[in-house]
């Protein structure tokens, strides 16, 4: 993260046996653990890449008309699962289904195990204080994730449910309405950073994504065509 001045800051950790450790590194924090450790250097990433499963269910059809109904929603979304992709078309695909489904649980909203059942969109919220709109406090590209996901870039969302006293991100996940809303005007600027070549896949992080999960799949319906990066 950057302060007011525009330097990288980081957080830095020293354990009670001398061990010192830098939270969410990236590139930009390289100089600084060369410092602490002569001839650091980053792992490798894993030969083993996630699948990209986004331009399949892209590419799934889900004809109209849809049930009324929210178990015949669900139905027809695991029925769906088993079908085999063809060439995307001009009708509603599986991911238009699945915003469809999002958007019904989000007016009653159970989107994460608090179960609230508050309607977000007409501005009621719940323990994760999230309304109708979704922001983020910063997207980065994260050194520090699993090898077989890393780099990935991080879109930290805010808001959470679970509001865990020892959470080293609460400052960020605090500040519900604050930051970027994840809303069309920010879509290219993050997939610009998501297809950058130093970059494996897309994560969602926080607190728990569960709750803006119209957002996130709002976002993923706008992906370019080409857009392949495992999610």
């Amino acid at each position: 993260m950057a302060d007011a001045s525009g330097r990288d800051q980081y957080r830095v950790w020293i354990d009670p046996n001398g061990e010192v450790w830098i939270e969410d590194p990236d590139r930009g924090a390289l100089p600084l653990l060369e410092a602490l450790q002569p001839g650091f250097r980053f792992a490798g990433t894993a030969w083993v890449v996630p699948p990209a499963l986004l331009g399949r269910t892209r590419r799934i059809p889900a004809p109209q008309p849809w049930p009324e109904d929210l178990d015949g929603l669900w139905a027809l979304h695991d029925w769906l699962l088993e079908a085999e992709p063809g060439e995307r078309g001009e009708g509603p695909s599986l991911l238009d289904l699945k915003r469809a489904i999002a958007q019904r649980l989000v007016r009653s909203c159970v989107l994460c195990e608090h179960r609230c059942g508050v309607d977000r969109p007409a501005g009621e919220r719940g323990r994760c204080k999230v309304g109708a709109q979704s922001y983020f406090g910063e997207a980065y590209v994260h050194q520090g994730e699993e090898r077989e996901i890393a780099p990935s870039l991080c879109v930290a969302l805010t808001g959470c449910s679970w509001h865990c006293l020892y959470c080293h991100t609460h400052d960020l996940i605090n500040r519900v309405d604050r930051g970027t809303p994840l809303a069309p005007a920010a879509y290219d600027d993050l997939y610009a950073k998501a297809t950058a070549p130093e970059v494996r896949t897309l994560s969602f992080v926080g607190g728990n994504p569960d709750h803006h999960l119209v957002a996130i799949l709002d976002f993923l319906a706008a992906a370019p065509d080409a857009f392949d990066r495992p999610i």
